[in-house]
C-alpha cells in the first residue's frame, strides 16, 4: 500500500497516514523503516525549525510499480471471475 501511494510522487508522513487509513501511526512507521532498510523508500527531512519528513520511492523501489500494476489488474480480473461464478449458482460450479 505504501509503494502504491508513493508511485505518484513523494508524500509526507501525515499524508501517507491519511491515505492509508488501515494503518496505525506505529505500524506505518515500522513499515516505512523496513522499506528504508531495503532501499525501496527514501526519507528526506525538510526544514530545520519545523521538521517535515518526506518519503519517496527510490529508483530500486520504482521497479515494483509495474509488478503492482499487474497484480492489481489480476485482482480485478479475479473479482469479476468470482462474481460470474457466483451468479451462475453454486450448484453448477464444480470444484
Amino acid at each position: 500500500m505504501i509503494v502504491n501511494e508513493l508511485k505518484s510522487g513523494p508524500l509526507r508522513f501525515g499524508q501517507l497516514l491519511r491515505n492509508i487509513r488501515e494503518a496505525s501511526r506505529k505500524v506505518l512507521t515500522a513499515q516505512l523503516r523496513e522499506l528504508e532498510r531495503e532501499e525501496i523508500v527514501s526519507r528526506k527531512v525538510i526544514g530545520k525549525k519545523l521538521e517535515r519528513v518526506e518519503y519517496a520511492l527510490t529508483p530500486y523501489g520504482r521497479t515494483l510499480v509495474p509488478v503492482l500494476t499487474l497484480m492489481a489488474a489480476w485482482g480485478e480480473t479475479h473479482k469479476v471471475r468470482k462474481r460470474e461464478k457466483l451468479s451462475v449458482g453454486p450448484e453448477l460450479v464444480s470444484s
